[in-house]
């Protein structure tokens, strides 16, 4: 690179804003930089260069709750965030984990005889590794925090999906039986209707709207299991209970 274009993109990046996202499956924590004029569909962009997690898949949770961004909706409207308050991004598909990536630093070995000059250097060199120690300690201490945050958010999330599931079986169970009661009296009717030689053809779509509630009445066991296994895993002591998120 020339001045010129090290110093324009230098230039870009300082007039860039910083959105800091974290990734919770792969747990790590990235720094988005992007223009306040960008959209968020940009920004989806960017960040599956930093996490590889295609725009389609990307979930995005801030404080708790959803985070939907309209594909025009610019960054500088976007809310504010930290390290310590990032928005988490959540992939709908299966992602490897890739966690604090940091270099293993070893202590020198120290010498036996006394040496000025050599245990200045050796000074220097323990307390630069115990302060990249330190760093190290730090990022993972932020690490483990934002997990435990985000994995409760996630959880609450799956928790209130589950409350709305159920309250929507249930007002399709009810249009179901409603359904049901109608094309029995509707089959009566029928039956009454061919006595009198009337067309067939007029009245053949009953058995087939019958068929197809009967379809979806047997699915509801499906479904039921399904519910009782989210409740049992979201439940006091499940697999995705929060308890040792707290």
């Amino acid at each position: 690179w020339g001045f010129d274009q090290f110093f324009a993109e230098t230039s870009d990046i300082l007039h860039r804003m910083i959105i800091h996202i974290f990734s919770l499956q792969q747990m790590t924590l990235h720094k988005v930089y992007i223009h306040s004029y960008n959209t968020a569909a940009i920004f989806h962009d960017l960040v599956y260069k930093q996490t590889k997690v295609a725009s389609q898949n990307q979930e995005l949770i801030y404080e708790g709750r959803r985070l939907i961004l309209e594909p025009g909706r610019l960054a500088q409207h976007f809310p504010r965030t930290t390290e310590e308050n990032p928005i988490f991004v959540v992939s709908r598909e299966a992602v490897n984990i890739v966690g604090l990536i940091y270099e293993e630093v070893l202590l020198p070995k120290v010498h036996q005889r006394y040496d000025l000059d050599a245990d200045a250097s050796m000074a220097k060199a323990v307390t630069g590794i115990v302060c990249y120690a330190c760093r190290v300690a730090s990022s993972l201490l932020l690490y483990q925090e934002l997990m435990r945050k985000g994995i409760r958010w996630l959880i609450e999330i799956i928790k209130d999906d589950y409350n709305e599931m159920v309250h929507k079986k249930t007002e399709v169970v009810i249009r179901l039986d409603f359904c049901s009661r109608n094309i029995e009296k509707a089959e009566k009717i029928y039956e009454n209707l061919m006595q009198i030689n009337l067309e067939a053809s007029e009245v053949d779509e009953i058995p087939e709207i019958h068929t197809k509630l009967l379809r979806l009445s047997s699915s509801q066991g499906t479904i039921e299991t399904s519910l009782q296994d989210i409740k049992t895993k979201v439940s006091p002591g499940g697999l995705l209970s929060d308890t040792w998120a707290s």
